[in-house]
């Protein structure tokens, strides 16, 4: 064998090898959530992410967290986001994609860079703060489209058409309770609900109820439930103090003593909440979100500039109804509003 067919071998070989090497590497993909795993109202966005980024063509190594911070005390809570920002490095993932406020900051306040820079790329889902507002801390879009290393999808949970909802249910003058917790995510889902109806007809319908602990849930529940004006409410104390106990519970606590205790409809901001027990309604589909972020990721993993890959808004919403709920209020539903509805749960 001559010299020349000896290097064309040994090149041959080390495309080969190379080539075996950048196609068989699986590619590391970190997922970070504020809740905890298997969270009924979360759940479903998180697996809405996976069931799309595993349908793409390269080989992906999934890794997961989740802060647990609707029942972890705060001290707690900084810990496990200190363990998962050495856990991102650790690992230097080329792709990092939140479910939610709280995961979302954390990730800007530790990995945002300029578009030079390859890794990691971010990809948020489940926003509820307008993304303007983190814009002007952190300064990532212009006019939604990226100028660093972050693009995502905005949550919209469809307020105005679960208010249409009710007007056409009680067929009477109505008001409706926001019953929501004072922590960072209760705030963000308050001023959501309000910015949503504050250029319609709703604006005004609207009643609060800001509770921290348990004994002012109490009281709160006690208000809405004998106030003949208030016809529904929004249910998002999803986690409040109970200080004997030194402990935060947490929806799947709380559900059942806000229905045994509320004689009204209430209304689900997702599709979790009539999946717990709740009335529920024109709920946004967190699995939809979820996946249209996973679309986001996968397009980023087949290598198009992410200064193409504008912030989106939810597109995906059902309207779902607990059957159960219903029967238990004896509310008196036309027929014709069973026809719209895209899911009846038990």
């Amino acid at each position: 064998m001559n010299k020349k067919n000896i290097i064309f071998i040994l090149i041959l070989l080390f495309y080969i090898t190379t080539y075996n090497y950048c196609f068989s590497k699986e590619i590391p993909i970190f997922i970070l959530s504020s809740y905890r795993f298997k969270d009924p109202l979360s759940y479903p966005e998180y697996k809405g992410v996976i069931q799309c980024i595993q349908n793409n063509e390269n080989k992906i190594k999934i890794y997961s967290y989740f802060l647990n911070s609707r029942i972890l005390p705060t001290k707690e809570i900084k810990k496990k986001v200190y363990k998962a920002v050495q856990l991102i490095k650790q690992i230097n993932p080329k792709l990092i994609i939140t479910l939610d406020d709280l995961a979302f900051e954390v990730i800007l306040q530790n990995f945002l860079t300029t578009l030079n820079n390859k890794n990691p790329f971010i990809v948020f889902s489940g926003v509820n703060k307008p993304i303007e507002e983190y814009n002007k801390k952190f300064n990532f879009i212009l006019h939604k489209t990226p100028i660093k290393n972050v693009t995502g999808v905005c949550e919209h949970i469809f307020i105005k058409q679960q208010l249409e909802l009710i007007e056409f249910i009680v067929k009477k003058p109505f008001y409706v309770a926001l019953l929501y917790s004072t922590n960072y995510m209760g705030q963000i889902g308050k001023k959501q609900i309000l910015r949503e109806l504050n250029k319609t007809k709703y604006k005004n319908k609207i009643i609060i109820f800001p509770v921290t602990t348990f004994q002012e849930l109490k009281k709160a529940v006690f208000e809405i439930n004998n106030s003949p004006k208030i016809k529904a409410y929004f249910p998002l104390a999803i986690s409040v103090r109970n200080p004997p106990q030194k402990n935060n519970l947490t929806l799947p606590q709380i559900s059942s003593f806000l229905i045994q205790n509320i004689k009204k409809i209430d209304l689900g901001v997702n599709i979790g909440f009539a999946k717990v027990g709740f009335f529920g309604g024109v709920c946004a589909d967190p699995y939809a979100m979820g996946y249209q972020a996973g679309q986001l990721a996968i397009k980023i993993l087949q290598h198009y500039p992410i200064k193409n890959l504008k912030i989106e808004n939810a597109k995906g919403y059902k309207i779902i109804i607990n059957q159960t709920r219903i029967n238990t209020l004896k509310l008196k539903i036309p027929n014709i509003f069973f026809g719209l509805i895209d899911e009846l749960v038990q």
